[in-house]
């Protein structure tokens, strides 16, 4: 199997790119797409615009991106689960399946049957939605007892063969090596909103925001698979909180293909105490977010935009006021202390499986904010699953803010 990646593009090496993009290079995020022309007409842009995008970083984000997606095919299929069977289990533990698609979806003039393999969590999805069998697939692999499996799963399917409860959507991914299934999702309504797609529409109003109220960003991170992307635009400028580090105010854009939740822009801050940066997300703002559904149409989605300047001044407010009571901590074991409760208590898979080796991180007592703050980042290192960065920034978050 292909490895899946996880790419992480850090300010260091951002930093060294001093190119920066045209909007005619950006371009190349959308080239082929459905929303191409849309977007072209709702930006007003002139393809042939030498424009630089004044954003630090952008180049190699674009050029990495790009290079990246060559490395799969992504294809969705619209499949009732009653045309699904178990094919068998592989060493690694991952699921064979038999997908068969119809004619009206190859390019050949007849059924086909798609051999692909789990990857992710899709393995639990299917057994999961195919008629609940997750708990009792475990049961089948653990013991070897496949063809029980596959007789069950095989009886199920003629009995549910003509019902429409079990329509679902299959993410596939195609490399040289074979086909997997990346995702099995809801039918409803879905736009695809896909990383290159978000990342366009994040740096074009970042752009016009930058010229039309004189902003500055830069790329401070990126963080992407082939389904999932985070980048984050970082404002100039830099707050000072002694006993702390530095304080940086970001713009989180997020998006994930797989969930169908919503391309999100979120307020994040960054603190830098002893050359260790750890990134701190508030779960809840009094600011609205600026989120966008996969299921809004391309003229929808350029409204929300419009209010992208607003959230970025309001946001900037509330967490600049909110990171700055943290002067104010005399404490800082006891933070210490309630992060290791947390960590414990985690329900997180990810932090689950690294419980020991964080849990033997954080026992050593600590005597300032500064210290915490390089324990957080050594947190942050153990992991590398996305979601999970994720899960820990509104971790780190409660901590500072001392919520138990």
């Amino acid at each position: 199997m292909s490895k899946f990646y996880k790419q992480l593009l850090e300010h260091q090496l951002l930093d060294e790119d001093n190119t920066l993009v045209t909007i005619k290079k950006s371009l190349k995020l959308i080239e082929g797409t459905e929303y191409y022309n849309q977007l072209i007409d709702l930006f007003k842009i002139d393809v042939e615009s030498s424009e630089i995008i004044p954003l630090k970083g952008l180049n190699t984000l674009i050029n990495s991106i790009l290079a990246k997606d060559q490395q799969f095919k992504k294809f969705d299929y619209q499949v009732n689960l009653s045309d699904v069977s178990l094919n068998r289990f592989t060493e690694s533990g991952s699921a064979i399946l038999n997908i068969l698609l119809s004619k009206d979806q190859t390019s050949e003039d007849k059924e086909k049957v798609v051999i692909a393999e789990t990857v992710y969590n899709s393995k639990s999805d299917y057994f999961e939605s195919a008629y609940k069998l997750d708990t009792f697939a475990k049961f089948c692999q653990k013991e070897g007892h496949l063809r029980l499996l596959k007789d069950n799963i095989d009886h199920l399917n003629e009995h549910y063969h003509n019902s429409n409860d079990f329509n679902k959507n299959f993410r596939l991914l195609k490399d040289q090596e074979g086909t997997y299934v990346r995702a099995i999702t809801s039918t409803s309504h879905y736009n695809n909103y896909g990383n290159r797609f978000s990342l366009f529409v994040a740096i074009i109003s970042l752009k016009n925001l930058m010229t039309s109220k004189g902003l500055s960003f830069k790329i401070n991170r990126a963080e992407y698979d082939e389904s999932v992307i985070n980048v984050f635009f970082e404002k100039t400028g830099v707050k000072n909180i002694k006993g702390v580090g530095q304080v940086k105010f970001i713009v989180e854009m997020s998006n994930d293909e797989i969930k169908r939740g919503a391309m999100k822009f979120a307020a994040v801050f960054s603190i830098i105490a002893n050359g260790h940066e750890v990134y701190v997300k508030p779960e809840k703002l009094k600011t609205e977010l600026v989120s966008i559904q996969h299921n809004f149409k391309t003229d929808t989605v350029f409204k929300y935009l419009g209010s992208l300047n607003d959230f970025i001044e309001q946001a900037e407010t509330e967490v600049m006021n909110d990171i700055g009571e943290l002067g104010n901590i005399n404490k800082p074991d006891e933070l210490r202390h309630l992060l290791l409760r947390k960590v414990e208590a985690a329900k997180n898979i990810d932090v689950k499986k690294n419980k020991v080796t964080i849990t033997k991180l954080l026992q050593n007592k600590i005597n300032s904010l500064s210290e915490l703050i390089v324990l957080m980042n050594k947190v942050d290192l153990i992991v590398s699953n996305l979601e999970t960065k994720e899960y820990l920034r509104y971790m780190f978050y409660d901590v500072l803010k001392g919520k138990k």
